[in-house]
């Protein structure tokens, strides 16, 4: 995908110096009245603009990035397209050609400003959404758990936090204690991972799955039914381990990605636990991100709440 990407870019950029190449004739070269201070401070204002209207929850950092990536781009534009103007004609010196390229030659300095923060889109997008991890995560930064409070979750929230023995995540065969464990977990801090997950609109389904393929928590805004695709998670990574461990030592998956004609599947494994993911097939990395600050916000979870030992020795507690 990167490499088509830039290959893209590649091919805009060439299409940007050809076309005021086409009409050099036709139009005259008139510099830029007035100096170029001012209309450098009118372009770095409207790729910011563009910058902001392509992603609106942008912070000022990452909009003011996107310009200046707009306005390095625009400038390569102008000095690749007065090297080939050097090429074409006869010039005394170079200075010539470069500034008809950069502020002389108006069709190929307009259209190379109009065009640079389209072009430069998607790279832009990709810088943005790591800055925005970086910067408080998006200023939509997941809840934090602090000693024992309990925040708002979508479902009843016991006043009184069971004993560790009885709110294990992962229970063994017995009918009972699986009934148990699910209706301890679900009233816990697992729904404020699935539903951060589902602030993002390309999301459609998300479920914290445990070990015997139960339903932690979900978030569902699909027709899919949670009960029937919780299994499938233990299901494929089981399968998948088997089979790559045919060819290679695999002790545990971190995340799959399975791509279908309608939507994307992804995993991801936290401890004794897995995130599923249905979601859009058209995805940005904006997902990818949340789905690691909601794998963080479940591994605190499980660390601040459960002793390390707890699953090593689950078994021999209820066999």
């Amino acid at each position: 995908m990167e490499k088509n990407n830039r290959m893209l870019t590649i091919l805009l950029s060439l299409i940007l110096i050809v076309i005021p190449l086409v009409a050099f004739h036709t139009f005259r070269v008139k510099p830029l009245v007035g100096g170029t201070t001012l209309y450098l401070f009118f372009e770095f204002i409207y790729y910011g603009t563009v910058c902001w209207f392509v992603r609106r929850d942008a912070s000022l950092a990452a909009v003011i990035t996107g310009a200046v990536m707009s306005l390095i781009y625009r400038v390569t534009l102008g000095i690749s397209f007065g090297i080939i103007l050097m090429a074409m004609f006869t010039f005394t010196d170079i200075k010539t050609p470069l500034s008809w390229g950069l502020i002389g030659y108006m069709p190929a300095v307009l259209l190379h400003i109009f065009a640079a923060p389209f072009v430069i889109r998607k790279n832009y997008l990709r810088v943005a959404a790591r800055l925005m991890e970086d910067d408080e995560e998006y200023d939509v930064a997941p809840p934090t758990f602090v000693g024992n409070s309990t925040p708002q979750v979508s479902h009843p929230v016991s006043p009184e936090p069971r004993p560790i023995e009885t709110a294990s995540p992962v229970l063994p065969t017995s009918a009972k204690n699986k009934t148990v464990s699910h209706a301890v977990d679900r009233s816990n801090f697992f729904d404020n991972a699935v539903t951060y997950m589902g602030e993002s609109a390309a999301v459609k389904m998300a479920l914290v799955v445990d070990e015997e393929g139960l339903a932690l928590a979900q978030f569902n805004r699909s027709n899919e039914d949670p009960e029937m695709w919780a299994p499938l998670a233990v299901l494929v990574e089981g399968n998948n381990s088997n089979l790559l461990g045919q060819f290679y030592p695999v002790s545990e998956l971190e995340k799959i990605d399975i791509s279908t004609m309608r939507m994307r599947i992804i995993l991801r494994r936290i401890g004794h636990l897995t995130l599923m993911i249905l979601a859009e097939k058209s995805l940005d990395e904006t997902v990818h991100i949340r789905i690691n600050q909601s794998a963080e916000m479940i591994r605190k979870y499980m660390s601040e709440r459960y002793s390390p030992d707890l699953f090593a020795r689950v078994e021999e507690r209820y066999v």
